[in-house]
Parts: structure tokens; C-alpha cells; sequence
């Protein structure tokens, strides 16, 4: 299994574009980066390390909730599409939308702004929402 490091995690996103002040969406399978020294918490560092203040990291965090019948609670319903997602969602200044199934998380400038949903609809739409 190859083995990345800090240095090579961030080569490979700056080769891909991410750079400083910009907001990246990160949606894949991360075994395919083979064996991650430091896991998720390098990942996540070296990219809001490359993006700085002015930008942002967003990730899917999807539940399905609402197809399943299932309460969706904005704060606690786990992701079901990968453990870097629920990692992400407990680092500070993360903000997730509010849709049952396909939900968004991002932490960064102007994040809220490009994931947000809006609560009136999800009021018409569902009443198995926890706020």
C-alpha cells in the first residue's frame, strides 16, 4: 500500500488547482490515496492550509434520512458516505445544511452562503427535521 505524506497531499492539490481563497468540494474515496500518514486530520490540514482564510472546504455528508423515514438532526444524524465525512463534521466552525438527504457540510469564508438550504421549504416539504 503506498504511503502519502503532508508534502505529497499538498503537491497533489495544488496540481488539481486548489490554491488560496478559493472553496474546493471534496467528494471521493479516500483509500484510493493509499495509506495517509496523520488520516484525516492531514488531509483536511493541508487542504485549509492551501485555501487559507478567504476560502473554504466543503464536504457531502448525505443521510438519505428522508427516503428512509428517518428523523434527520442537522447536529447528530451521522453521514453515511464515508468516515472522512463525519470526521469533518466535528471540526469547529463547521456549518451543515439542513436538507434530509443529500445534506452539505463546508467550514470556510462564504461557505454557508454556497450550501445553504432554505428552511421554509424543508418545513412544506417534511416535519422529520430536528433544528
Amino acid at each position: 500500500m503506498i504511503r502519502v505524506e503532508h508534502n505529497d497531499l499538498r503537491q497533489l492539490f495544488i496540481n488539481l488547482g486548489v490554491k488560496k481563497d478559493k472553496t474546493v468540494m471534496i467528494h471521493g474515496f479516500m483509500p484510493s490515496f493509499g495509506v495517509i500518514d496523520g488520516g484525516h486530520e492531514t488531509f483536511f490540514s493541508v487542504l485549509f492550509e492551501l485555501v487559507g482564510a478567504g476560502g473554504g472546504v466543503i464536504v457531502p455528508t448525505f443521510t438519505y434520512s428522508f427516503t428512509k423515514g428517518e428523523v434527520y438532526d442537522v447536529r447528530n444524524t451521522e453521514s453515511t458516505v464515508g468516515g472522512f465525512t463525519n470526521y469533518f463534521l466535528t471540526l469547529n466552525g463547521c456549518y451543515r445544511n439542513l436538507e434530509p438527504n443529500f445534506s452539505m457540510a463546508g467550514i470556510g469564508k462564504n461557505v454557508r452562503e454556497l450550501i445553504y438550504w432554505d428552511k421554509g421549504k424543508i418545513r412544506i416539504k417534511t416535519k422529520n427535521i430536528v433544528l
